[in-house]
């Protein structure tokens, strides 16, 4: 395996956590919190910037965390044609190919499918939405009670535009990179660990997103986040991951009073981005319908 760029030969073996404590990134505590009400996590980690926390206990219930491994999408789904890169976010290579052969390069990566094409870092199933294509897949986890979102009130068409566009599989083998960013359109983020676990990269938003590029390690922090473990971002906080093991993510972007303002500035300013968005389901949704709709949730709705 060659090095990434600014990583020395003898780094590409050592263990993702080693590589940040010799590289200086900043040790702050993120709370683990086992139980909070809508409002205490409202005002304690998305007000204003808000604060990135994990919520641990809300996933036990999950019919996920027992049946989404790589056998059961290998059973289930294997005949999705997915799209895996080098990387998510800054993707330089990108392949077309079938689940289950991916899943098969995942439990060994000289799969011949692959065998011609040299990566500093191994394939990357990021591109995966099939939650509108196989909406049973559902029915296996429940958003936990204490997440105000308002998009989980769409209907019919409108949600499966939301689901298709904002919700997320990622599934890779160890060693999967996802480059630092913040999410689109400034909209918070969920992302729940079902199998494996990751290390994520975090920093505080910037007034200017074009800054990432000038970021150092020393401007992260990192936190571990293992299986059965639920990480809550605010809007525009960026951040970037790591896999240890084979893993599975599931991940939600949404928006809720608290960054919806600022959802509604971003989606003005790039509206031609917005109005491409009718792309997962078609002309028959429209993006400023499904504006209207989360405009006309009342606060206090639950």
């Amino acid at each position: 395996m060659r090095a990434r760029e600014g990583q020395t030969a003898d780094e590409t073996a050592v263990p993702a956590e080693e590589l940040c404590i010799r590289r200086g990134l900043r040790d702050v505590r993120v709370d683990r919190v086992t139980s909070i009400s809508r409002e205490d996590l409202a005002s304690s980690y998305l007000e204003g910037d808000g604060r990135p926390v994990i919520l641990t206990g809300v996933m036990q219930q999950w019919p996920a965390m027992t049946k989404w491994n790589f056998d059961f999408f290998r059973e289930k789904y294997g005949e999705d044609v997915v799209l895996v890169a080098d990387k998510l976010a800054g993707a330089t290579e990108i392949k077309e190919t079938h689940l289950s052969t991916y899943l098969d390069y995942i439990e060994d990566k000289r799969h011949t499918w692959l065998k011609h094409c040299e990566l500093d870092t191994p394939w990357y199933l990021g591109f995966y939405k099939p939650l509108a294509m196989h909406p049973e897949l559902m029915e296996d986890f429940t958003e936990p009670e204490c997440l105000d979102n308002w998009c989980r009130y769409l209907e019919g068409e409108m949600a499966d535009w939301y689901r298709m566009g904002f919700g997320w599989i990622f599934i890779g083998p160890g060693g999967t990179y996802t480059r630092p960013h913040p999410d689109l359109f400034a909209t918070h983020a969920w992302l729940a660990q079902l199998v494996g676990r990751k290390t994520y990269f975090l920093s505080e938003p910037l007034d200017d997103p074009q800054r990432i590029s000038t970021l150092t390690e020393k401007d992260f922090f990192q936190v571990d986040l293992e299986p059965g473990e639920f990480l809550l971002l605010p809007a525009n906080w960026i951040h970037g991951a790591v896999s240890h093991a084979p893993s599975i993510t599931l991940s939600f972007n949404f928006v809720n009073q608290r960054n919806f303002s600022r959802f509604m500035k971003t989606i003005c300013r790039d509206a031609d981005r917005w109005r491409s968005m009718t792309r997962f389901v078609g002309e028959k949704v429209d993006p400023a319908k499904m504006t209207a709709e989360l405009s006309a949730f009342a606060p206090g709705r639950k």
